[in-house]
């Protein structure tokens, strides 16, 4: 079976709780039309399949990752009409792919450090030989990151006691700076070129970021509602699902159904475990990060 032809890789990595889920979706239902436009878009579940699992050794990489991806392209798909996979195994050019976990878990965006280890992004270094690399990097700030980051963590098992207030205390005495991330990133995958946007832009700005992923002139489509589908719930519903036992079958859908039950509303704040003065100086950190990293490179961050 021929190995698909990638002309260019434009990976987007996350982070997580940054839109990641509807960006995935949005160019997921629009695959067939980006592969007529000369490039492919790889649903995350058959990225998942194809790409490297964590700690995969990179030098294994180059006799394997592409003879994965040809298969899971022509494999034959009832969606594939609607999918664009057909489209897909014959395309010669850029490679599309979203998955956040290439950073790690979510529990690596409540690190210190932010997504301490990178061994996972090692693999990208070895795509590079074969074709020109862009990874794209969506960043929040951390008093937003925090409590969304948190909520979704529940979602796989429970956290120690006491473990947020250590992050808090953490993040209060040394904020989290996505610009030593991004250093950490370049020194890791040095072949590539990277971009960041910030989150706070996406709901406003989504469908030139996804042209700019892309790198097609994409027609502005139908709206997706549901930008903020996995939006954090209240306090109530963080107390709740703290309270799951912990080896619990199918916690993450319990846990969703319990924040279904606990939205924020009238009376009803969204979970937030930061003071007004951890907030502002969180706030604060990242306008200033922010700056810092549109400094270090004029064509790094996005601005709309």
């Amino acid at each position: 079976m021929p190995e698909p032809t990638i002309t260019e890789w434009r990976i987007h990595i996350g982070a997580h709780k940054t839109a990641t889920t509807h960006l995935q979706e949005v160019l997921g239902g629009r695959a067939d039309e980006i592969a007529e436009m000369g490039a492919t878009f790889l649903p995350v579940r058959q990225a998942r399949q194809a790409l490297p699992k964590p700690r995969t050794r990179a030098r294994r990489i180059a006799t394997r990752l592409l003879p994965a991806l040809a298969p899971v392209l022509n494999r034959p798909r009832p969606e594939a009409a609607q999918s664009g996979l057909q489209a897909a195994a014959r395309v010669r050019g850029p490679m599309l792919i979203s998955d956040e976990n290439l950073l790690g878990g979510v529990f690596g965006a409540l690190h210190p450090r932010l997504y301490p280890a990178l061994s996972t992004l090692r693999f990208l270094e070895v795509l590079a030989r074969r074709a020109p690399l862009r990874v794209f990097l969506a960043i929040r700030s951390p008093d937003r990151l925090l409590p969304s980051a948190y909520a979704e963590g529940l979602k796989a098992g429970p956290i120690r006691d006491g473990h947020l207030a250590r992050i808090v205390a953490r993040w209060r005495d040394r904020p989290p700076l996505w610009s030593e991330l991004v250093a950490r990133i370049a020194r890791t995958v040095p072949s590539a070129r990277l971009h960041v946007w910030d989150h706070a832009d996406y709901a406003r700005h989504w469908r030139e970021i996804h042209r700019r992923f892309t790198g097609l002139p994409l027609p502005d489509g139908p709206d997706l509602p549901g930008i903020d589908r996995n939006r954090t719930p209240t306090a109530a519903g963080i107390a709740a699902a703290c309270a799951l036992p912990a080896h619990m079958p199918r916690r993450a859908a319990a846990v969703r159904a319990i924040y279904a039950q606990h939205m924020p509303g009238p009376g009803a704040p969204v979970f937030d475990p930061l003071s007004p003065q951890d907030r502002a100086r969180l706030q604060a950190a990242f306008a200033e990060d922010l700056a810092r990293l549109a400094a270090s490179d004029p064509g790094l961050v996005w601005r709309f």
